[in-house]
């Protein structure tokens, strides 16, 4: 690692080596770029390796397309944990989540992302219209907390989850959604959990538990579903799939359980 700054000395009581004002390192091998206005390191006299640094004051990591942003940053070899706190936004071209801290088990490569007491965690994910490729539309929300796991392509969005798409103008809103990713990092799957609810116009929706699917477009509702469309009447069933474009006012029931229709009449 190559590590420059405008001023370097060695903390005698913890034998680390600081390096203050204008602080850059690289790791060329991990493609691993750091600022920071202060960077300390332990290494191990044995071996060489580093295995305690601390990151401070307006930090910012990139690696590849990723990049971090935070306050303090800590890395502990002995528990192959990463901590980073303070103004924390992390993410790449597709993905974005903001909090206070993030831990990050370097073994499981499993994140979690927290918020200050009585604050929320804002997320935001991007995914493609099928028809036209080119297109990218935002879904944004909030959470109680999230947990990413890196190697899985998948994060776990929990504690009254509430979204928006901007594809169909839809809200939704689960106690837990977890949100599945493809191999170009786009939203390709989410499955919610908990008092599932959604509204978009002309129609409003609401199931135990959901299933979306960005590549066909299409929404399973699944137990005590529900679906009313404005001037078409309400639909409920056990299963309900749907596009999600409710201009196209598909609908269909499990074969087993048929659907009850009720029409307006005026």
């Amino acid at each position: 690692m190559e590590v420059r700054g405008q001023r370097m000395y060695v903390d005698k009581n913890k034998g680390s080596l600081v390096i203050e004002e204008k602080v850059e390192a690289q790791h060329k091998a991990k493609g691993i770029k750091l600022w920071a206005e202060l960077l300390e390191i332990l290494r191990d006299t044995t071996s060489d390796e580093v295995v305690y640094a601390r990151a401070y004051g307006k930090v910012k990591v990139t690696r590849n397309q990723e990049y971090a942003f935070f306050e303090e940053g800590i890395f502990e070899k002995h528990l192959d944990l990463a901590t980073l706190t303070g103004h924390l936004i992390i993410g790449d071209q597709e993905v974005r989540i903001e909090g206070h801290e993030a831990r990050y088990d370097l073994r499981t490569n499993i994140g979690k992302v927290t918020p200050l007491p009585g604050e929320r965690v804002a997320f935001s994910m991007v995914h493609s219209n099928p028809e036209h490729p080119e297109e990218r539309h935002l879904v944004t929300g909030t959470a109680g907390e999230v947990l990413v796991y890196e190697k899985l392509n998948k994060m776990v969005l929990q504690g009254g989850v509430v979204a928006h798409d901007s594809y169909d103008d839809s809200n939704f809103k689960a106690e837990r959604i977890v949100a599945f990713l493809d191999a170009k990092r786009e939203l390709e799957e989410m499955t919610a959990v908990g008092s599932f609810e959604m509204t978009q116009p002309g129609r409003w929706s609401i199931a135990d538990r959901a299933v979306l699917e960005y590549g066909p477009q299409i929404v399973t509702l699944l137990s005590h579903a529900r679906v009313r469309q404005t001037e078409e009447g309400e639909v409920t069933g056990d299963r309900i799939e749907m596009h999600m474009d409710a201009s196209k006012g598909f609908l269909k029931g499990k074969r087993q359980t048929p659907l009850r229709l009720e029409i307006p009449v005026k």
